[in-house]
């Protein structure tokens, strides 16, 4: 949402019903999987991609 749709923390925080903290945390936390994952050679068809907290 952030990145795609260019909302700002704030927004995607009203529209989740969540802090923007846990937006944040959220983004970071999802931004080094993907880093993590595309430094070891994974591809989105063999990437493990789930909601956090699930």
């Amino acid at each position: 949402m952030h990145y795609l749709e260019e909302l700002t923390y704030a927004e995607i925080a009203e529209a989740l019903e969540i802090s923007t903290g846990t937006v944040k945390s959220r983004l970071a936390s999802g931004l080094a999987s993907m880093r993590r994952s595309l430094s070891a050679g994974r591809t989105h068809e063999t990437a493990s991609w789930r909601r956090p907290g699930n």
